[in-house]
């Protein structure tokens, strides 16, 4: 198989057929004064070595172009990834709280190639059967998230009343928020705040929520 030439050796080469060209009309010129056998001899030459520059440069740009071919089908075959969406939901489940309650707690983690890019918290309440403390607590509950209830595009939050408890939604999408414009009041309670940052790793939450207690799928 014939190795390509590289561009160096491709220089050197014409240089060194112009220059065996410019030669061979010098001895034509000569030989033609003296005999016309000769100069015809060499001018046959010289026709023949730029018969063989042009088909060695025919052969250099057909083989650029095969291998411009077969880079394009390459390139037409490669699958452009598309990114993958996952989600992890955790959950936490407390019974017979010291406040006389029953808390169920669920954490809804949405990423893009494992990246972090939004969650859904619920936090539910609900007065423990028999607890003298229950009813109170509930009642502190809903007397509170009112100071809470601050949703700006990209955190949305709600706290609905139910029988004997409360259910408090909170939905964070990191494309469309602002965390400058989020006020501060959210990070003072585990149900409001936002716990991690854009693009936190999949494995990151995983292990700390499985640390805390969750479970999670």
């Amino acid at each position: 198989m014939d190795r390509k030439l590289s561009r160096k050796e491709k220089a050197a080469l014409q240089r060194t057929q112009v220059l065996n060209l410019k030669e061979f009309e010098e001895v034509a010129r000569f030989e033609k004064r003296t005999s016309k056998k000769p100069a015809v001899l060499f001018a046959v030459l010289g026709f023949l070595l730029i018969a063989f520059g042009m088909a060695f440069q025919m052969k250099d740009s057909l083989a650029s172009k095969e291998a411009a071919k077969i880079e394009k089908r390459k390139v037409s075959k490669e699958v452009v990834a598309t990114p993958k969406e996952t989600a992890l939901e955790c959950t936490l489940t407390s019974l017979n709280n010291a406040d006389g309650t029953d808390t169920v707690y669920t954490i809804d983690y949405h990423f893009l190639d494992k990246k972090l890019t939004g969650f859904t918290k619920m936090f539910t309440a609900t007065a423990t059967v028999g607890a003298e403390l229950g009813p109170v607590s509930i009642q502190n509950y809903l007397n509170a998230y009112p100071a809470f209830l601050n949703p700006i595009e990209g955190y949305q939050i709600t706290a609905v009343p139910i029988v004997n408890g409360v259910v408090v939604t909170v939905i964070v999408d990191f494309d469309t928020l602002d965390l400058l414009k989020l006020n501060p009041k959210q990070q003072e309670h585990f149900s409001t705040s936002i716990d991690y940052p854009l693009d936190t790793e999949l494995s990151q939450i995983q292990q700390e929520m499985f640390a805390a207690g969750f479970q999670c799928q």
